[in-house]
């Protein structure tokens, strides 16, 4: 009877052995909330698929090792440049896009004017060309573009930060 016993403890620990898998830590996959700039979730890794609790964004299947690079990222900060008469959905749509990518973004015009779209929409800038914080990436869209709105002063401006800006 003993020996029926110790056959059956020696498969259980054989099944054990051949079953286990050992997977490096760097190797492991985890479950992230894409960026969204909502705050500490961007942070947070979770074992399972599922939502993220703090923003209902669906998690995104990721191994530890590009987790860990994520994070040491600094985001890129996008400038939106802004005038009078600008289509309110060409700058609208991709400056909810960039934020909601976690990107870090603001409007810039040349003074703190209220900036009239082509409809009804009314923005006021965050910032004026005097005191634009760095940034990564410029974007400029169209509004008062005829020969008689081209702004030696913006152009200029925009020229002095090619240097200073990625994209």
């Amino acid at each position: 009877m003993r020996k029926i016993y110790f056959l059956l403890f020696l498969s259980l620990i054989g099944n054990h052995l051949s079953f286990s898998q050992t997977i490096a830590p760097t190797d492991s996959i985890v479950y992230v909330c894409p960026p969204c700039g909502g705050g500490s979730c961007d942070q947070m890794q979770f074992d399972k698929p599922g939502t993220c609790p703090h923003c209902g964004m669906a998690l995104v299947k990721m191994s530890l090792a590009d987790f860990k690079k994520q994070l040491s990222l600094k985001p890129l900060t996008v400038c939106f440049y802004l005038q009078n008469n600008v289509e309110a959905l060409d700058f609208a749509g991709p400056l909810e896009v960039f934020n909601a990518a976690g990107f870090n973004t603001f409007t810039v015009s040349k003074t703190y004017d209220v900036i009239k779209s082509d409809g009804v929409l009314f923005v006021t800038p965050d910032y004026t060309l005097k005191d634009v914080p760095p940034f990564d990436v410029l974007v400029v869209f169209g509004g008062d573009t005829g020969p008689g709105t081209i702004d030696s002063t913006v152009v200029s401006w925009i020229q002095s930060k090619k240097p200073q800006i990625e994209y």
